[in-house]
């Protein structure tokens, strides 16, 4: 124990005390103790705060999933509630839809940009679960793919007790609004 603490105090006279504590939840990440994503973007596109958003799940569950083990929104439902700070115009489909029916809701709600999500893979596990969210951002008049995303999600083991994939869905949509407006790395 006293080893640690001498070797915890050499480390934050090397270091800001931000950066190590990015380093430690990064590792703490890495060795699947704590809950993590990353973001894998096509494109830098920045977004106006007063566009109008609209938001579609695919009706597709995940491929390793069966369709009444999935809840049927629950994606666009917490992309919805992360986007809501940054996006204060937004509105949602209440079902999933095929992407022709969400370019053709998207034209009647007037929007500025369709966000289609799918959740491509969900895997509980007995200790970890893992998730991978596509996201496709459309410019619903041009029917023009602006922005794709890819974001697999991994939880932690002290935050996967009695938690499903679709869980750890609300950080990495927050964390994909923040970089729409340009806030985020």
């Amino acid at each position: 124990m006293p080893v640690l603490v001498l070797l915890l105090l050499m480390l934050t006279g090397c270091m800001k005390t931000s950066d190590l504590a990015y380093e430690s939840r990064y590792q703490l990440a890495d060795a699947g103790l704590l809950s993590h994503h990353r973001i894998e973007r096509a494109n830098n596109i920045r977004i106006e705060r007063d566009a109008l958003l609209y938001i579609v799940q695919s009706h597709f569950p995940p491929v390793d999933r069966e369709p009444y083990d999935v809840e049927p929104n629950a994606l666009a439902l917490e992309t919805y509630k992360a986007f809501v700070e940054y996006f204060p115009r937004m509105r949602r489909s209440a079902v999933p839809l095929g992407l022709d029916e969400a370019f053709a809701g998207a034209q009647q709600e007037q929007a500025d940009y369709l966000l289609y999500l799918r959740l491509a893979q969900a895997e509980d596990r007995m200790l970890v679960d893992q998730t991978v969210i596509q996201l496709m951002l459309y410019d619903p008049v041009r029917r023009r793919l602006v922005d794709n995303a890819h974001i697999p999600i991994r939880s932690g083991l002290l935050r996967s007790i009695n938690n499903r994939p679709e869980d750890f869905l609300r950080r990495p949509m927050h964390d994909y609004a923040r970089r729409l407006q340009g806030l985020g790395r």
